[in-house]
This record gives C-alpha cells, structure tokens and sequence, in this order.
C-alpha cells in the first residue's frame, strides 16, 4: 500500500523484476564464490 491505499501490481512489475534478477545475480555470484572456496580449502595442506 502507498499512501493508503492499494499499489496494482503493473505499477510494481517492472520493480520487482529488477529485484529477481539482482537477486538471481547474487545468488550466481555467491554460488560460485562458494564453488572456489571449497575447492580452494580442498586443495590446500591441512596444518
């Protein structure tokens, strides 16, 4: 709601579409971060 009363859902497309694609970026970025670091810590000598 804005200003009280209801938001149609064709003033709030275009928004949350830009928010599922910043999140499905984060989401590819951090999936491959993780990805490095885990072969990063398998590959490296236990102390």
């Amino acid at each position: 709601m804005r200003g009280g009363l209801s938001v149609t859902l064709e003033a709030t497309e275009e928004i949350l579409r830009e928010f599922m694609d910043r999140m499905n970026s984060l989401e590819t970025d951090i999936s491959q971060r993780w990805v490095g670091t885990d072969t990063w810590f398998r590959l490296s000598p236990a102390e």
